[in-house]
C-alpha cells in the first residue's frame, strides 16, 4: 500500500512508524510544510498509559521517549498572597516537543519511511498518488479548512487569551499559579520538561488583557510584562516566547475544533486537524498519538482502506467522548476563576482539582465546598 502522511508532527510521524512496522511492504512517506528543525511549542505532558500503548506498538521508540522525558512529582496550587497547597499523589511525564519529533523522525527513517521537509503539498494534492493519505497538518489544517462542510467541522472559540511560553526555571512539580495584579487575575501553569526548562502557559480574561496593554505589545514587551507579573514565581529566571513572523506576541483564544467525520474518500484526518481539547487537561499530544495507534491498528485488521477508515472513525469518536467533556468543563472553570477566588487556599485548590466535573460547573461553589467539609467530618 502507498501511504502519505501530510504533517511531520508527532501524529503524522508516529502513524508512519506504526504503519511501516505493521507491514514493511507498505511504501510510507511524510510530507512536512516547515523546514527541518522547525518546532512550535515547548514541553508536552503524558502519563504511563500512553507509554504502555506505545510500547505495545513499537517498544524501541517508546523506550527512547521514556528515557528522554522528565518526570514531575506532585500537584501544587498557589494563589498570590496565600499558602501553596500541595497534592503529593500526582505525577506524570513531560518531554520537549522538539525531542519527541526528533525521536519519531529518526525511528521512521530507520524503518525506510521517506520524510520530505519544505513540502507545500496538501492532502488533496496527494489523494491520487496514494492508497491512503493522512491529513495530520495541525490546528491550522488546510485540508479541514478546504472541506469543513464535508467533514462536519466546527470550531468554538474560548473567551480567555492564552500564550504558550517556556522558562529557564525547572518546576519539579506541576504548578498552577494565580497572580492578582491590580489589572485583574492572570493564571499560569508550569511543569519541567528538562532539568533546565519548563513549559509556562499563561491565561487571562480579556478585561485583564486590555488593562495590562498586552494587546498592543510586541513579543519582547509582552515577555517583559509577564516576567513582572510572575516575578514572585520565577525567582529571577526568564520567560521565552515564539513570536509571530511580524514580531508580535502569539496570543490567541483557544479554538476547540471537532470533525463529525474523520475521513473523506481515502483521506483521514488526525490529531489537531480532527480535534482539539483545551490545554488545561494536558491531552493534546496524547490523543494525537492515540489517533495514530488506532488508525494503524484499523489498517492492519481490515486490510481495505474504506473499512479501515470507518473503523478508525467509529473508535476515535467513541474514545474521545470523555476527554472532550472533561476539556469543556476545565476550560469553563478557567473562564470563571473569579467565581472560585474568594475561597480559602485549600478549598480553591480542591475546586481546581475537580474542574472537569459537571457539579463544579453548574452548582454554586459554596455548596460544593460545604459538602466537602461535611464529608471530611
Amino acid at each position: 500500500m502507498r501511504i502519505i502522511c501530510v504533517g511531520g508532527g508527532p501524529a503524522g510521524l508516529y502513524a508512519a512508524v506504526l504503519l511501516k512496522l505493521a507491514d514493511p511492504r507498505h511504501e510510507v512517506a511524510v510530507r512536512e510544510r516547515d523546514q527541518v528543525g522547525t518546532v512550535r511549542g515547548w514541553g508536552v505532558t503524558f502519563w504511563d498509559d500512553l507509554l504502555d500503548a506505545m510500547r505495545a506498538g513499537d517498544p524501541e521508540s517508546a523506550d527512547e521517549i521514556a528515557a528522554a522525558a522528565a518526570r514531575w512529582d506532585g500537584l501544587e496550587t498557589e494563589v498570590q498572597g496565600r499558602p501553596r497547597v500541595v497534592q503529593p499523589d500526582f505525577w506524570g511525564h513531560s518531554i520537549s516537543r522538539s525531542i519527541l519529533t526528533s525521536v519519531l523522525s529518526r525511528r521512521a527513517r530507520s524503518l525506510g519511511v521517506e520524510i520530505e521537509y519544505g513540502s507545500e503539498s496538501t492532502a488533496d494534492d496527494l489523494a491520487t498518488e496514494a492508497d491512503l493519505v493522512i491529513a495530520a497538518d495541525g490546528v491550522r489544517s488546510r485540508f479541514r479548512a478546504a472541506h469543513a462542510e464535508e467533514l462536519g467541522a466546527r470550531v468554538d472559540s474560548g473567551r480567555n487569551q492564552f500564550v504558550w511560553l517556556s522558562t529557564t526555571k525547572p518546576f519539579p512539580a506541576f504548578r498552577f499559579i494565580f497572580a492578582q495584579p491590580p489589572a485583574g487575575w492572570v493564571s499560569a501553569y508550569a511543569y519541567a520538561y528538562s532539568d533546565q526548562a519548563s513549559t509556562f502557559v499563561v491565561e487571562l480574561p480579556p478585561e485583564t488583557f486590555q488593562r495590562l496593554g498586552l494587546d498592543g505589545m510586541a513579543a519582547a514587551q509582552a515577555v517583559a510584562a509577564l516576567e513582572e507579573v510572575f516575578a514572585w514565581q520565577l525567582d529571577g529566571h526568564r520567560l521565552k516566547m515564539q513570536p509571530k513572523e511580524d514580531g508580535s506576541a502569539p496570543w490567541s483564544t483557544f479554538p476547540t475544533f471537532w470533525c463529525r467525520h474523520w475521513y473523506l474518500d481515502n483521506i483521514a484526518v488526525m490529531g489537531d486537524a480532527a480535534h482539539t481539547t483545551h490545554y488545561s487537561i494536558g491531552f493534546g499530544t496524547k490523543l494525537a498519538l492515540e489517533d495514530s495507534i488506532t488508525l494503524a491498528g484499523a489498517v492492519a485488521r481490515e486490510g481495505e482502506v474504506g473499512a479501515a477508515l470507518r473503523r478508525y472513525q467509529h473508535e476515535r469518536i467513541r474514545d474521545l467522548r470523555t476527554p472532550r467533556r472533561d476539556a469543556r468543563f476545565s476550560q469553563r472553570w478557567f473562564e470563571r476563576v473569579p467565581r472560585y477566588l474568594p475561597f480559602e487556599a485549600d478549598e480553591f485548590a480542591a475546586l481546581l482539582r475537580r474542574r472537569r466535573s459537571a457539579l463544579v460547573a453548574y452548582l454554586p461553589p459554596k455548596a460544593i465546598v460545604t459538602a466537602r467539609r461535611l464529608v471530611k467530618r
